[in-house]
């Protein structure tokens, strides 16, 4: 599958320091029925590599504000984040057709790792993976 990103630069809340924002998708690793999974991707232009990165993965409403939120505070310290779109996905637009467990969805964040794995201009380093719902823990590859 061919990655696909659209990229634009946007400015800190104090303006020390820019942010690359791009549109981004991969492919999930779901062996059954891979998905193309959306995300954007944040890259703090001050940045060097290797730099560490954040797999910013929503909780069972969807992505909302907490994602941008997190990926600031993050983006802010250096750190790059992928803010990944499950429901985007899977064409869900509403909670009651979600997939029922944690395990139907762990195919995306690994896919999502790949993806950052694969790209050696950034040379990320100890991606991570932020869970925002209740009951799931991070996960560090």
């Amino acid at each position: 599958m061919n990655n696909v990103e659209n990229s634009s630069s946007q400015g800190r809340a104090d303006d020390e320091e820019t942010l690359t924002v791009t549109n981004v998708s991969f492919q999930s690793l779901d062996p059954v029925k891979p998905l193309v999974v959306p995300a954007v991707l944040r890259i703090p232009s001050l940045a060097a590599p290797p730099m560490p990165a954040v797999v910013i993965v929503h909780g069972s409403a969807g992505v909302d504000s907490r994602g941008v939120s997190y990926s600031n505070e993050l983006s802010n310290a250096g750190i790059a984040t992928l803010e990944i779109d499950m429901w985007a996905a899977r064409g869900i637009s509403g909670a009651e057709n979600r997939p029922k467990t944690v395990p139907e969805t762990l195919p995306d964040a690994y896919g999502a790792f790949v993806f950052l794995s694969a790209k050696p201009r950034h040379r990320f380093q100890a991606v991570l993976a932020l869970w925002d719902s209740p009951g799931v823990g991070s996960s560090r590859c």
